[in-house]
C-alpha cells in the first residue's frame, strides 16, 4: 500500500511539470474516448432493442415468405406481417402454444379530445387483441388489460398518455379526432422503454376493428398482410415441433396448389422477437460501420497518447536513470509508467464525460436516442473492459521502453535510436487513420448530397400535403379543395389515397381477364385525381392522363410496368387500350404509361412496377403545388382549411422535408464521421507537433552540424519532410483502401450510388499530405534558421 501511495505521489508530481505534453496527451485522449465511447455505446443500444421483455427468449414473431417465380428470376419477400387469420387459425390448430396475439398500427401523431375538450397530440395507436401482454408484458399502473381489451372500443393508454390527459383517467371516454369515434380507457401501462422497436402509446381493443372498418379481417388468411402476431411456445417445447405443424395449417386455409400455379409460394417461419430489429441488414451493417470508426477513434487516441509518450524519452532518461542509481528496479519503472497512465486515463475520462453532457443534445440528436438509455447495466460493463484495454496498451510500451534505458544516460544524452521505430510505426497507423476518415468523410458527404439531390422522377419543391380526417365527407372535402384553389398563392391542388412517397405499402397481382396465372406483382399506388401527375411534373410517355371524363376502371402504369406486362404476355402494338384484371380493382383498362417514379427512399426504395387508378371522388391526401413555401403562404393554407374544418387540427408539411427526413440515419452517420475525422486530424497534429519537438531536440547538433557545413534552409527542412513523407505515403495508400471498402459497405443500403472515382481517393492523400508538409515547415523553421554555434554551446 506504501509503494502505491509512493507511485501515485510521483505521478501527481509529474502531471504538473514541464516538458511532459501531459495536459496534451489527456485532452487528445479525452477527445478521442468521448467519441469512441460513444459510439460504442450507441452500438450496445442497437443490440438492445426488444430485449427488456420477461422471458424475451421466449417470444417468437410469425413471417410470410412469399417467393416469385413468375417474373423471369426467383424473388423471394419476407413480411413481417401476415394476414389476420393466422393468429386465430395457430391458436386453434396449433399445439404447444402458450399465448398467442394479434396486433397493427391504427395511427401515428394524431389528436384526441377528452371529456372536457381538452386537446392532447398522441405518438402511436395499435389495435390488439385481449392477450397482448400477455406475450409482451408491461406492467399495469391502473386497470385491468385482460378484460378492457376483450371488448369493442375500449382502450389503455401508456402514463404519459394518461399525465397529459390528467386526473383519473380510467373509466374517461376520449374521442379520436382522425376518425371521430369514442374510446373508453380501460387501464393504464407503464412507458415503452425508449429501446422499443414496437412503439405504441394507446391499445385500442382489436374488437373494434369491425366497427371501424366494416368487416372483420381475423377470418382473412390471404392478402392485407399488416399483422403482428406474437407468441410464446410452452416451457419445454422445441420451436422446431411449432414449425412442423404450419405446412398443414397452411394447406387447410391457403390455396397453395393454385398460388403456386400462379408462379408464388407461400409459407411462414419464426423468428425471436428480441432479434427482429438488430437482425435487420441496415441495422445490422451500420452496426458494423460504427464500431469499426469508435475502433479506429480510441485506436488513434491511443496511439497518440503511446507516441507523445515514447517521445518524451528524451527529456526524461536522466529521470529513469536517477531512479536506476537509487536503486529501482525494472519493475519500479513500469509501475511508475502503469500509474501515470492510469492517471491520465482517469483524467481523460473525466474530460469525456464532461465533453458528452456539454454537448449532450449534440450527442442525443447524433445517436437519436437520449443519453440516458445509453448507459445501461451491459454497456457499462463493456465500457470497463474497453478502458482496462486501453489502460494495458497505453502503458505497455512506454513502461517497457523507460524500464530499458540505461544508467549511463545519467552522464550523457539519450538519444534512444532503438526507440525511434516505434515512433514511426505509430506515426504510420495515425496517418493511416486520419486518410481514411477524411476519405469516408468525404464520400458519406457526396453519398447524402447524391440522396437528397436526386431525381425521383417527380418535382416535390413548393409542394405541402395534409391528410382529412377519416370522417370527412364528399362534400367536406371537395369544399377544401375548392377554397384551397381559390388562393392566389396556389397553383395546384391535388388528391391521393396516400403520400406519393410512402413505400411501406404492399401490392396486387396482375393477370389476364379470364386467366388464373398471376403475370407479376406491383406496387399499387391507389386512387388519384387528374391533376395528380400534373401537379408532380411525372410525365406521361404513352397514352394520356386521367381526366373528368375518365372511369374507374382505367388505370396509368409507369414504364417498367408495361415494359414487364409485354415481355409476359408478347403484345407487339402496345399495352394502351389494354384490358388486364388486377386484385382489389378487377378488371381494367390501361390509358396511359408515366415515366418510372422512384417511391420510398434511395436506402428503402421500392423495386417494383407501380400503377395507379382513377377516383372522382375526393381522397384523403391533399396535395398543394405553392408559388413559394414560406410562412405566409403555410399559415394561409392552415387558415383556409381551418375555414372548412374548425375544430380540427390539420398539419400541413412539405414534401422536401418528408424526403430529407427520410435520409436521417445517413446524415447522422454523415456528422458521425465528420467529427470523427476532424478530432482525429486534431489527435495527429498534436501527435505530429510532439514528434517533430523531440526529433529536433534529438537531432540538434546533427542539424547544427550540417549547416556548418553549408546546409540551407530547405535542406534542413527536407531532411524532416524526407523523413515524414516516407511514413506518410504509403500509410495513405492503406488509409483509402480501407476507407473503399467501408464505404462501398456502408453504400450497399442505397440504390442509387456516388461513383467511388480514383480522384476523390487522390485529393484526401493530398490533402493530408499538404497538411502535415504544413506542419513539418511550421515547426521546423526555428531550428532551420537558428545559429549552429548557438545550439552546439547548449550541447
Amino acid at each position: 500500500m506504501t509503494k502505491l501511495y509512493s507511485y501515485l505521489q510521483l505521478a501527481l508530481r509529474s502531471l504538473f511539470r514541464r516538458n511532459r505534453n501531459n495536459t496534451v496527451k489527456i485532452i487528445s485522449l479525452g477527445c478521442g474516448l468521448a467519441v469512441g465511447l460513444i459510439l460504442i455505446t450507441k452500438v450496445l443500444y442497437e443490440q438492445s432493442f426488444d430485449k427488456f421483455y420477461p422471458e424475451a427468449d421466449r417470444i417468437y414473431m410469425v413471417y410470410e415468405n412469399i417467393r416469385f417465380s413468375n417474373e423471369g428470376a426467383d424473388k423471394t419477400i419476407e413480411n413481417s406481417g401476415v394476414p389476420g387469420g393466422v393468429c386465430g387459425g395457430m391458436r386453434e390448430e396449433i399445439t404447444g402454444i402458450e399465448s398467442i396475439t394479434m396486433s397493427t398500427g391504427l395511427l401515428s401523431d394524431f389528436n384526441i379530445f377528452t371529456q372536457d375538450k381538452k386537446r392532447v397530440k398522441i405518438g402511436v395507436a395499435i389495435l390488439a387483441d385481449s392477450c397482448f401482454f400477455d406475450v409482451v408484458p408491461r406492467p399495469m399502473i391502473a386497470g385491468d388489460y385482460k378484460s378492457t381489451l376483450g371488448k369493442a372500443w375500449n382502450a389503455i393508454v401508456s402514463k404519459s398518455v394518461a399525465d397529459k390527459i390528467g386526473g383519473d383517467v380510467v373509466g374517461q371516454q376520449i374521442e379520436v379526432d382522425e376518425y371521430g369515434f369514442r374510446i373508453t380507457i380501460g387501464g393504464v401501462f407503464e412507458d415503452l422503454p425508449k429501446n422499443s422497436g414496437y412503439d405504441y402509446d394507446v391499445i385500442i381493443s382489436a374488437e373494434t376493428m369491425e366497427k371501424i372498418w366494416g368487416w372483420d379481417p381475423r377470418s382473412n388468411w390471404l392478402g392485407n398482410d399488416r399483422y403482428r402476431v406474437l407468441f410464446k411456445p410452452i416451457k419445454g417445447v422445441d420451436i422446431k415441433d411449432i414449425a412442423a405443424q404450419m405446412p398443414a395449417l397452411q394447406e387447410k386455409h391457403i390455396p397453395s396448389a393454385k398460388l403456386k400455379g400462379m408462379g408464388v409460394e407461400f409459407k411462414f417461419s419464426f423468428e425471436k422477437f428480441a432479434d427482429h430489429y438488430s437482425s435487420r441488414e441496415d441495422v445490422k451493417r451500420m452496426n458494423l460501420l460504427l464500431t469499426f470508426l469508435a475502433i479506429a477513434m480510441i485506436a488513434a487516441a491511443v496511439l497518440n497518447y503511446v507516441l507523445i509518450a515514447l517521445s518524451s524519452m528524451v527529456i526524461r532518461s536522466k529521470e529513469m536513470a536517477i531512479y536506476k542509481c537509487y536503486g529501482a528496479k525494472n519493475l519500479n519503472i513500469r509501475m511508475l509508467i502503469f500509474t501515470e497512465t492510469s492517471l491520465h486515463l482517469l483524467l481523460s475520462l473525466i474530460l469525456a464525460a464532461c465533453l458528452i453532457l456539454l454537448f449532450q443534445n449534440t450527442v442525443e440528436d447524433l445517436l437519436a436516442a437520449p443519453l440516458s438509455s445509453l448507459f445501461m447495466a451491459k454497456s457499462i460493463v463493456v465500457l470497463f473492459g474497453i478502458c482496462v484495454v486501453i489502460l494495458v496498451v497505453a502503458s505497455y510500451l512506454p513502461s517497457r521502453m523507460f524500464s530499458g534505458i540505461p544508467v549511463i544516460s545519467v552522464f550523457r544524452n539519450f538519444a534512444g535510436e532503438s526507440k525511434h521505430r516505434w515512433k514511426l510505426v505509430l506515426l504510420f497507423l495515425q496517418f493511416t487513420g486520419a486518410v481514411f476518415l477524411l476519405s469516408l468523410l468525404v464520400i458519406v458527404g457526396k453519398q447524402y448530397s447524391t440522396m437528397i439531390n436526386n431525381n425521383p422522377g417527380y418535382d416535390l419543391q413548393n409542394i405541402v400535403y395534409f391528410t382529412l380526417p377519416a370522417d370527412s365527407n364528399k362534400e367536406t372535402r371537395q369544399a377544401v379543395l375548392d377554397h384551397l384553389a381559390s388562393l392566389p398563392e396556389v397553383e395546384s391542388v391535388t388528391t391521393s389515397q396516400e403520400a406519393l412517397i410512402t413505400s411501406d405499402r404492399s401490392g396486387n397481382n396482375v393477370s389476364l381477364p379470364g386467366s388464373s396465372e398471376s403475370l407479376f406483382n406491383f406496387r399499387d399506388l391507389y386512387y388519384m385525381d387528374e391533376n395528380f401527375l400534373p401537379t408532380f411534373g411525372i410525365k406521361i410517355i404513352d397514352g394520356s392522363n386521367f381526366s373528368k371524363e375518365s372511369q374507374k376502371e382505367e388505370m396509368l402504369v409507369s414504364r417498367s410496368f408495361a415494359e414487364r406486362l409485354t415481355q409476359l404476355t408478347g403484345w407487339t402494338d402496345g399495352v394502351i387500350g389494354k384490358r388486364i384484371t388486377v386484385t382489389e380493382h378487377g378488371d381494367v383498362t390501361i390509358s396511359g404509361i408515366y415515366e418510372n417514379i422512384r417511391i420510398g427512399s434511395i436506402g428503402e426504395e421500392e423495386t417494383r412496377p407501380t400503377a395507379m387508378f382513377y377516383n372522382p371522388n375526393p381522397n384523403r391526401v391533399v396535395s398543394v403545388r405553392l408559388n413559394e413555401i414560406n410562412n405566409a403562404t403555410m399559415q394561409k393554407v392552415s387558415k383556409t382549411i381551418e375555414e372548412v374544418l374548425p375544430n380540427r387540427e390539420i398539419h400541413v408539411l412539405i414534401y422536401e422535408d418528408m424526403m430529407i427526413d427520410t435520409y436521417q440515419p445517413a446524415l447522422r452517420f454523415r456528422n458521425s464521421v465528420m467529427i470523427g475525422s476532424i478530432i482525429t486530424f486534431i489527435i495527429l497534429l498534436i501527435g505530429l507537433i510532439g514528434y517533430l519537438r523531440n526529433e529536433i531536440l534529438r537531432r540538434s547538433s546533427e542539424i547544427a552540424v550540417r549547416k556548418i557545413n553549408g546546409a540551407e534552409v530547405r535542406d534542413i527542412l527536407s531532411l524532416f519532410i524526407r523523413d515524414i513523407l516516407y511514413i506518410a505515403l504509403p500509410a495513405s495508400v492503406v488509409g483509402v483502401i480501407v476507407a473503399y471498402f467501408i464505404a462501398g459497405k456502408w453504400m450497399e443500403n442505397f440504390s442509387v450510388k456516388t461513383p467511388l472515382s480514383w480522384w476523390i481517393f487522390a485529393g484526401c492523400i493530398i490533402g493530408t499530405l499538404v497538411v502535415i508538409v504544413s506542419v513539418i515547415i511550421i515547426n521546423c523553421l526555428r531550428i532551420s534558421r537558428q545559429n549552429p554555434v548557438d545550439t552546439l554551446k547548449q550541447e
